[in-house]
């Protein structure tokens, strides 16, 4: 396991402190490493969401529709 050093503005250290305070990290370290990962799903979401808006698109149809209102109702009754 490595070290970092960092340095922070007073107002973003507050924020940290804040967070730490919550309750809901127990440490520092595991604060920034939760950000860390945080980040690095954003960026995957991110080129995901680029991969998919490069490749071409086509017209929704009422078929569409149907289909995408069938599944959310099976869903919704608990079905799969």
């Amino acid at each position: 396991m490595s070290t970092v050093q960092i340095r922070l503005p007073d107002e973003l250290r507050a924020i940290v402190e804040e967070q730490l305070a919550s309750g809901r990290f127990r440490s520092l370290d595991e604060y920034f490493a939760a950000l860390i990962r945080l980040d690095e799903e954003r960026r995957r979401l991110e080129v995901k969401l680029s991969e998919r808006l490069s490749q071409p698109s086509r017209e929704v149809t009422d078929a569409d529709f149907d289909l995408i209102r069938a599944r959310v109702r099976t869903r919704v009754s608990g079905g799969r």
